[in-house]
């Protein structure tokens, strides 16, 4: 496997991080809306390529 060095621009970087922020609010804030904590039931693969927009074989490289 190869190695490679992507450099971008300090202010792209800043955004993705606070893009990865609000990322992780949004979860922190549905994970407290559940009852337990706990889904009630798993999504399927269909579902979850669904919901993010991405290919089957997106998911199974996530």
């Amino acid at each position: 496997m190869n190695m490679e060095i992507v450099s971008i621009e300090k202010k792209t970087f800043e955004m993705m991080m606070a893009a990865f922020g609000a990322l992780s609010e949004k979860v922190a804030a549905l994970r407290r809306k559940s009852d337990t904590g706990r889904m009630e039931r798993w999504l399927t693969g269909e579902e979850v390529c669904g919901q993010l927009r991405i290919s089957p074989r997106t998911l199974q490289t996530l």
